[in-house]
């Protein structure tokens, strides 16, 4: 199975990994977190605040596997 490179949610999942990384306090992590949420999915945005790539937070479990071996 290749992995999708055209996920049209990935431009906003870098989009969503550069606000956070730019956070400098927990009130500021909320508010991006609650807005990201509606559009990605708790999931991917869970996945991307524990350091994973954007790519690989909005992947299915299928492709999130094949990321992780590449």
């Amino acid at each position: 199975m290749a992995a999708k490179t055209d996920n049209p949610k990935l431009p906003l999942a870098k989009e969503c990994l550069g606000a956070l990384e730019k956070c400098t306090t927990k009130s500021h992590v909320a508010a991006w977190t609650k807005k990201y949420m509606a559009t990605l999915g708790y999931k991917a945005v869970g996945r991307i605040l524990i350091g994973e790539s954007p790519a690989q937070a909005i992947a299915s479990k299928g492709e999130r596997r094949e990321l992780a071996t590449k």
